[in-house]
């Protein structure tokens, strides 16, 4: 738990560091809300906004916080070591992909997903998107403490 605030004490040290989470965070929540906006033809916000329940609206809160926190701090990652490495920028992108199918818990999603997995592929999202939000939100939290292990100096190779 130490290692995870003293890493959030880097990340956050100045108050752009703050600022730049709040602009992820929101855009990341806004994202996550007209995906399947812009992608079924006659939804409105209004109607996307009716469709999420209150359990997936949380998990949807949850997720782009976590995704805002992660990218902050890689972004406190690159300040320390002034490159950008490949592999961070594949796991972030891994944890937000990631968590964009986690909010399949709507039916107005499952059509602009229904051309990457297929029918079946959408029937057993649908059926288990608590358990695939779950294992989601589990391996965004496993990024978040190794890369606060990497901000902390405790793993010079931790995969983040």
């Amino acid at each position: 738990m130490k290692v995870l605030m003293g890493a959030l004490r880097k990340t956050f040290s100045r108050r752009v560091d703050v600022l730049l989470f709040l602009a992820l965070f929101a855009g990341a929540f806004v994202l996550f809300v007209l995906v399947p906006v812009w992608t079924t033809p006659g939804n409105d916000l209004a109607f996307q906004w009716s469709l999420l329940s209150p359990p997936i609206r949380a998990i949807m809160f949850v997720l782009a916080g976590l995704n805002a926190l992660l990218i902050s701090m890689h972004a406190q990652i690159r300040r320390m070591r002034a490159t950008s490495s490949v592999r961070e920028t594949t796991s972030s992108l891994a944890v937000f992909v990631g968590s964009v199918f986690a909010t399949v818990g709507c039916a107005s999603c499952y059509s602009s997903l229904l051309s990457v997995f297929g029918l079946g592929g959408i029937v057993f999202f649908g059926k288990y998107h608590y358990w695939v939000s779950a294992a989601v939100i589990g391996v965004s939290l496993w990024a978040v403490w190794m890369t606060a292990r990497r901000i902390e100096g405790e793993c010079a190779r931790c995969v983040t």
